[in-house]
């Protein structure tokens, strides 16, 4: 085994925070459901944009998300402001919002935040599951599946790309049968990872000079998605949750880096050499787009499927090495698919609080008054509101995290800008 494989699996696994799978609590239900009978499963795609999605699904890159789109409702998402992943995830599993905003510029980072809407189907006797959301590191223990994830603080990284693009958690692992899952995830995706890339991008083919530290982003970013894919569905398939949240983030680095290359049209004074680069961009939604195709084969004829994203991309045109940006809030992505939901002739508008008290309606759970979102209504299957209409009870103290970073942080960044670092040296 290389010493690289060696250094994710041990990321991987320290980093990763799983739960015993197929637990059940032991006390009674501390929340109401009716149960529908129906389950939901969130694929969240960090930084997945409405302008470049339409674009390459006219092309006919994206053949499952076209198919998505016409076959179910589809929406613009109005992000949080700052649009930034530690204000706008834990907003968009909480339904309010979730850390507070009163840095300027940046919001306080919050750390072990467990996303909430999993967290109240579970304490309504459902079965919750949840891959990579952002703020939920270190994960705590849970009688459910939870992957851990964390908004990176690129302004204090000694290596501002490790942090951003490496799966992250750390936690509970339910014994050796559970500890060898996830090492075989580990190894596998490292063992097939560089293929998927090549599809992105064939690096023998292109003179990556002066753009190393960029392609070791995307490439990194590639490997975790994938790892984060593979372990969102195996665990999908072992454990049917009533809701499954699964989140990457490797599209928004990816997005953060290439968005020039792939649309010169927005920037006037594009090198050349950032051309070689133009197919990098939508190649990572084509493969986003065969991750679409792979959850939803996961799914039966019961179930809601929604693809979502907090926020989308602009071109940012004072910084053109990273020349993608998001803070001030362009749309997101919200399609939702599944049983007695029909096309609407019109796109709908959703907020990023919206998601949560929607998903609560869609699964038949009580729904916290202290939420500040709606039940998106167009998107709940026909005739749900008169056969199980949203019920709102007393609010359950909420999950807030703590400011004080995890002392394991800087051991899983040193180990991530290892692997990066080892990256760069196979691209020069």
């Amino acid at each position: 085994m290389t010493v690289k494989r060696v250094v994710l699996i041990v990321v991987l696994v320290a980093a990763a925070a799983f739960l015993a799978a197929g637990l059940l609590r032991d006390e009674a239900p501390t929340s109401r459901r009716s149960g529908t009978g129906l389950r939901v499963v969130v694929l969240a795609v960090d930084g997945l944009d409405w302008f470049l999605l339409a674009r390459y699904a006219e092309e006919g890159r994206l053949p499952a998300i076209a198919r998505l789109m016409s076959s179910g409702v589809t929406g613009e998402l109005r992000p949080e402001i700052p649009a930034l992943p530690e204000v706008s995830w834990p907003a968009m599993a909480a339904g309010t919002p979730g850390v507070s905003t009163d840095v300027p510029g940046r919001a306080e980072r919050r750390y072990g935040v467990v996303p909430r809407v999993a967290e109240l189907v579970s304490a309504s006797g459902g079965k919750a599951l949840s891959v990579g959301w952002p703020a939920s590191w270190p994960a705590a223990e849970r009688d459910w599946p939870l992957v851990a994830g964390f908004a990176p603080r690129a302004d204090e990284h000694v290596n501002e790309l490790a942090p951003a693009v490496m799966p992250d958690g750390a936690g509970h692992a339910s014994g050796a049968a559970f500890e060898d899952m996830v090492r075989a995830i580990a190894s596998d995706a490292e063992e097939h990872a560089g293929e998927g890339f090549r599809r992105i991008i064939n690096l023998d083919e292109a003179d990556t000079q002066g753009w190393e530290d960029h392609l070791a982003a995307a490439r990194w970013s590639h490997l975790a998605d994938v790892t984060m894919l593979d372990i969102g569905a195996r665990l999908l398939a072992t454990e049917e949750p009533d809701l499954a949240l699964v989140h990457i983030g490797g599209l928004d680095a990816v997005s953060h880096r290439f968005l020039a290359p792939a649309a010169p049209d927005f920037f006037s004074e594009l090198p050349d050499e950032a051309l070689r680069f133009g197919e990098v961009l939508p190649g990572y939604y084509e493969f986003i787009d065969r991750a679409v195709t792979r959850f939803i084969r996961l799914t039966d004829e019961e179930t809601v499927f929604i693809l979502c994203s907090a926020y989308g991309f602009r071109p940012s045109l004072e910084t053109p090495r990273i020349s993608g940006a998001h803070s001030d809030g362009p749309p997101g992505v919200f399609i939702v698919r599944g049983p007695r939901i029909s096309p609407l002739p019109e796109p709908v508008t959703v907020s990023a609080r919206d998601l949560a008290p929607t998903v609560l309606a869609i699964l038949g759970v009580e729904i916290p008054d202290d939420i500040e979102g709606r039940v998106a209504i167009e998107v709940l299957p026909a005739g749900l509101r008169t056969e199980h209409p949203p019920v709102f009870g007393p609010a359950p103290p909420p999950d807030v995290g703590t400011v004080e970073e995890p002392d394991e942080l800087a051991a899983a960044r040193s180990a991530a800008a290892e692997r990066l670092k080892s990256l760069r040296e196979e691209l020069q």
